[in-house]
């Protein structure tokens, strides 16, 4: 970008007896001494770092954006910590609790144990799952201006999805 200006910048200077390549004609050698056009590649330093400067800053402002459009989502893992290998002296939750309050100056809401760690990501998969049906639920109703239903079971009476799914998580949670 700036080496299409500098070029022709340079290409226009007052012919200088040293310089005989053609090549040399296009850069800074065919200038002379106290000449303005010295000035050019810091004007295109400077040009190049505003531009630069610019361009991060939109990006920035876009990952910011996006960023906490995705921690705005009441999602497990945008408000949850998984601690793991505790030491046997902080296997409790109040040990725990006190520990994370002392760290966080108060900011832990609630502390929870889990010992069978497979029980904790089946819950955890499961909570997900309900999310999804409810978010899909809500985008069908949002669609089609019809609230979806669904069977809980083999021969059993449908069910409005959304009120189901809405119960369930809160039970979940």
């Amino acid at each position: 970008f700036n080496m299409c200006w500098m070029i022709a910048v340079f290409y226009t200077a007052a012919d200088n007896p040293k310089v005989q390549d053609s090549y040399d004609k296009l850069s800074l050698a065919n200038t002379s001494n106290n000449d303005p056009r010295l000035f050019a590649p810091l004007f295109a330093c400077y040009l190049l770092y505003i531009v630069a400067m610019w361009l991060i800053r939109r990006e920035f402002d876009w990952y910011i954006a996006r960023r906490h459009l995705v921690l705005a989502k009441k999602e497990t893992h945008n408000y949850s910590i998984y601690v793991s290998n505790i030491p046997e002296e902080l296997l409790s939750v109040r040990a725990l609790a006190d520990l994370f309050n002392e760290l966080t100056n108060g900011g832990v809401a609630q502390v929870a144990l889990a010992y069978n760690i497979r029980d904790l990501e089946a819950a955890v998969a499961s909570k997900a799952d309900l999310e999804k049906r409810l978010a899909n639920a809500e985008h069908v109703l949002q669609q089609s201006g019809e609230r979806p239903r669904h069977k809980l079971g083999w021969g059993k009476a449908k069910v409005d999805s959304i009120d189901y799914y809405s119960t369930e998580l809160r039970d979940v949670s």
